[in-house]
């Protein structure tokens, strides 16, 4: 008799907990968000690697993760991005200090 397929919890949470998805996609949402409407100005369009994963910045338009859009990526590096999403936001703001001389 076959073994039973061993489970991979981490698979199972990413993919199948609709809460954590959405609360991901929203923090990208917010990000781009808060970045698209500083009150110092607008920052400049980006793109910034961080562990091998490409973020790219475009102005009131998205943040795109290794060329693809949030919802287009896979589930597991849609964790991998957001997990990355903190150091992307310290790097923006200090690309938007560094564009306004604050």
């Amino acid at each position: 008799m076959p073994t039973p397929i061993a489970q991979n919890k981490y698979k199972e949470i990413v993919e199948n907990n609709v809460d954590l998805r959405q609360k991901m996609a929203l923090a990208f949402s917010q990000a781009l968000n808060s970045l698209s409407n500083t009150p110092v100005g607008q920052l400049d369009d980006f793109e910034v690697f961080i562990d091998g994963i490409k973020f790219r910045f475009r102005l009131n338009d998205f943040i795109s993760i290794n060329d693809n859009f949030y919802n287009d990526c896979s589930p597991t590096l849609k964790k991998q991005a957001y997990d990355r999403l903190e150091k992307f936001m310290q790097i923006a703001i200090i690309r938007l200090n560094n564009q306004y001389n604050l």
